[in-house]
């Protein structure tokens, strides 16, 4: 968890799908990352990162337990992911679906 934190500015806001929505600063995204873990989110780099000054984009696959019910079929799901990256931490980060 703190590693995963270490990563982002006080102030960072993240821009994720439904049912997230706009996060912002650390304690907030502290929450959503709880909930990655909680549902054992597995994330895949799909290809390379690009890198433009600041931004970096990527795709992934993220494999999690659905959270209505652990003992359904793990939901998977495409995103297309940016982020800007300021003195090596994130300040904004937006997510979305790729599918």
């Amino acid at each position: 968890m703190e590693a995963a934190l270490s990563f982002a500015a006080d102030d960072a806001v993240y821009d994720r799908p439904p049912p997230f929505g706009l996060l912002t600063g650390k304690a907030v995204i502290r929450g959503f990352i709880e909930t990655l873990v909680a549902k054992k989110a597995r994330i895949e780099l799909l290809g390379l990162r690009t890198v433009a000054g600041e931004s970096v984009k990527w795709k992934s696959r993220v494999t999690q337990l659905d959270a209505t019910d652990p003992t359904l079929p793990l939901v998977v799901s495409l995103n297309e992911s940016s982020s800007i990256v300021r003195n090596g931490l994130i300040v904004q980060h937006t997510a979305r679906s790729a599918q």
